[in-house]
């Protein structure tokens, strides 16, 4: 990420107004994503990015932000479901090695733990005042 400066994202996140605040948070509950999490999977998609894309910070989050950070919510997802599935054929008696991943269908079990919007908001909020 030489010659590039870094995501500003108190200053991004500041940028907002209520109500994107708001549009946001709600985004990140439905995709059971966590600032944090959105904030790193963004950064490392950033820095991944060819320096000849020639993106401003900004302009990448709000243009590829969300789309790294979907696609990360379904793998977490994914890999959640197949947990289960593991653990179900090793509760019906399968043995370690018995079970090859691509034999397993992703199950549905407890979710991961949900995240409320005025939480998120909060968060958000909170590195808007770091600016």
């Amino acid at each position: 990420m030489a010659g590039r400066p870094a995501i500003d994202w108190p200053g991004y996140l500041g940028s907002l107004d209520g109500e994107g605040v708001r549009t946001l948070a709600s985004w990140l509950a439905v995709e059971g994503l966590r600032v944090g999490e959105f904030i790193e999977v963004v950064d490392r998609a950033y820095a991944l990015a060819p320096p000849a894309c020639g993106t401003a910070a900004r302009s990448f989050v709000k243009k590829g932000g969300r789309h790294f950070a979907a696609t990360y919510a379904r793998r977490k997802r994914r890999f959640a479901g197949l947990a289960v599935a593991l653990e179900a054929a090793r509760l019906s008696g399968a043995l370690p090695g018995e079970v090859a991943l691509h034999e397993l269908r992703p199950l549905a079990g407890p979710s991961l733990p949900a995240v409320s919007v005025g939480e998120l908001i909060e968060v958000l909020e909170g590195y808007r005042l770091i600016r």
